[in-house]
């Protein structure tokens, strides 16, 4: 029998989605030390043993991913335009420890900066909880503001930036030094995935009605000078790592345009 215990700061959620056999009110740093050092109390020797097995076989398994993630991640290097994980590799080597990322960019990203060990503190770390498009960039504006003494990186993908894209104006307006790169596949990939996924008429033909921002394609660089950003275009990931990294200590804001592979993926691999 396992038991569910649900620990929240808010009482208003306990029990509120599931049915919990232990509901518990308190702070999650402090409730979470307390019933670890409960349970460990209460263990018998084999069950730490085995507890400790267990973990060593997950922390083994995890490097190993992450070492494979890697080794693929070079190996994509020379494809272009840049894959998805070739371009998230060569953020990744940019980020500084302090970085604060927020991203936008849902068929891109692919959990690929946690996976590649470049988040050191996950409370900068902010993405999806559901499916609604649009909240990303400004969202990285605000965070800037909350933590002015930190980098922040808003990874915003080409459609989901043109529903906020007037925030580069305030970020220009008000100089708030935060730092965007666009990965841009020049459609909405998610809405193909989702197309393909749940079988609307001619998807699996590749034919996507109003799912392609081409004819003409989006200028980024030239939307975000406009609005007074500083911004460029990239292709290559060395020259991505060595602009990110002098963008993410510039004090105005900037902008990265990076060209990525358009091919559409059968379904997202998270």
């Amino acid at each position: 029998h396992i038991r569910l215990v649900h620990l929240d700061h808010d009482p208003w959620e306990l029990r509120k989605n599931h049915a919990t056999e232990v509901a518990l009110c308190g702070g999650l740093k402090p409730g979470l030390s307390e019933l670890g050092q409960q349970l460990s109390d209460h263990l018998t020797p084999a069950q730490h043993e085995s507890i400790s097995e267990r973990r060593g076989r997950r922390e083994a398994a995890h490097s190993e991913a992450r070492a494979s993630l890697q080794a693929q991640a070079s190996a994509e290097l020379p494809q272009r335009p840049l894959t998805s994980l070739a371009l998230m590799s060569s953020i990744a080597a940019a980020l500084p420890p302090d970085i604060a990322v927020v991203e936008e960019a849902v068929t891109t990203t692919n959990t690929y900066l946690e996976r590649l060990g470049a988040i050191a503190d996950p409370t900068g770390y902010f993405g999806h909880r559901g499916w609604g498009l649009g909240w990303g960039l400004n969202c990285a504006i605000g965070v800037q503001l909350a933590w002015p003494d930190r980098p922040v990186l808003g990874v915003i993908g080409e459609g989901a930036s043109m529903y906020g894209i007037q925030g580069l104006w305030t970020a220009a307006r008000y100089n708030i030094p935060v730092t965007f790169v666009i990965p841009n596949n020049a459609q909405y990939q998610i809405l193909k995935v989702g197309a393909r996924g749940i079988g609307l008429p001619h998807a699996s033909d590749g034919q996507y009605v109003g799912m392609d921002l081409v004819e003409p394609e989006v200028d980024l660089v030239a939307l975000a000078g406009s609005l007074g950003v500083e911004a460029c275009r990239v292709t290559e990931p060395e020259e991505l790592t060595d602009v990110l990294a002098g963008a993410l200590a510039d004090p105005r804001p900037r902008l990265i345009d990076v060209p990525i592979d358009r091919t559409t993926p059968a379904a997202m691999e998270y």
